[in-house]
């Protein structure tokens, strides 16, 4: 599970970067998956890394701040679908209305949460 977490990781790190190089791009891509299916696939998507992340744990540089992740995950995927189609749309919008320089930096924060994901299931060097 390693694997899909620096997968996983990578992914977000690469679209932290296409939202500090464009946010009106990052924001449409957001658009697409504004449907009552793509509401169900991040529900799924996050329940898998939830498990993801907690079996990952065990081997990583930061077991407490994978579980920690793992448990968010899981919480998130259930409530997900009680979530609503037009709360996550009401929630869409207001990003939408974000200025550039918002969306940049928090674009640039995903971009760290990414690359900390990546560095925690990095294994560990021996030498000194």
């Amino acid at each position: 599970m390693t694997l899909v977490v620096a997968l996983f990781g990578a992914f977000v790190v690469a679209l932290g970067l296409a939202g500090v190089a464009s946010p009106a791009h990052l924001l449409d891509l957001v658009t697409r998956v504004q449907t009552r299916l793509g509401l169900y696939a991040i529900a799924a998507l996050r329940l898998f890394l939830g498990v993801a992340f907690l079996a990952a744990a065990g081997q990583s540089r930061a077991p407490l701040y994978l579980q920690a992740v793992g448990v968010l995950a899981l919480v998130s995927g259930v409530a997900t679908p009680f979530f609503g189609i037009r709360r996550f749309e009401a929630i869409v919008a207001w990003f939408r209305r974000w200025p550039e320089a918002g969306v940049r930096v928090w674009s640039a924060f995903v971009v760290a949460f990414g690359a900390s994901l990546v560095w925690a299931v990095l294994p560990v060097s021996g030498g000194g």
